[in-house]
């Protein structure tokens, strides 16, 4: 039988929201009702510099002008009380 190990201590890091393109899509069609207004919207994965990847929807820029590996800003809106929706947008 194994021992127990101890779960190591976690911490709260904030990220600056700076990073990089990883990946993209862009929406034709969406069942969702609620998105129906804004089709087509693009969804970018965003490599942070602090590690972790987030989602986010594109705004301020052309889906044109998007590279893999270029500088982009995460910006974070809250939506309710317990939801953020994140916006990807051009480095400030």
């Amino acid at each position: 039988m194994m021992a127990k190990q101890p779960t190591p201590a976690r911490k709260y890091i904030p990220a600056t929201g700076a990073g990089t393109v990883s990946s993209w899509v862009t929406t034709h069609f969406t069942p969702d009702r609620g998105w129906a207004d804004d089709v087509p919207y693009t969804n970018v994965v965003v490599q942070l510099d602090e590690g972790p990847r987030l989602l986010g929807g594109l705004r301020g820029m052309d889906v044109d002008h998007l590279e893999l590996g270029m500088d982009v800003k995460i910006v974070g809106e809250n939506k309710r009380d317990d939801f953020v929706f994140f916006w990807v947008e051009p480095p400030r």
